[in-house]
């Protein structure tokens, strides 16, 4: 895991699936968590293009606040992994992340 015990709030773009957003938290880094979801074979490779550092314990926090705040734009499908998903766009997906993250923010917002 990475020091301190940040946690990170991310969002993810695949080409194979250009109208979602993957949204979720670890706590690990982000590119350490993006290879293991394109370990469990996906289409087109997923990648990291926004991640806000969060405080310790505060991640799934955020991350559950973001996904409420978007519940309609939900992506439902037949996989349990697949409710992470979310018919928006990745500027408004940051947007949301970095605002309803502003309060538990551990560090600066990485764009990729």
């Amino acid at each position: 895991t990475v020091e301190d015990g940040v946690e990170y709030v991310y969002a993810l773009i695949n080409k194979g699936y250009p109208d979602l957003i993957k949204i979720g938290m670890t706590r690990n880094t982000p590119e350490h968590r993006v290879k293991q979801i394109n370990g469990t074979g996906t289409v087109d490779l997923w990648e990291v293009k926004f991640a806000l550092p969060v405080n310790p314990n505060c991640g799934m926090k955020v991350e559950q606040q973001v996904h409420k705040f978007f519940q309609k734009q939900r992506f439902h499908v037949e996989h349990e992994n697949d409710r992470e998903m979310f018919k928006i766009d990745i500027f408004i997906a940051m947007d949301k992340i970095r605002e309803i993250g502003s309060l538990f923010q551990a560090g600066n917002p990485i764009i990729y």
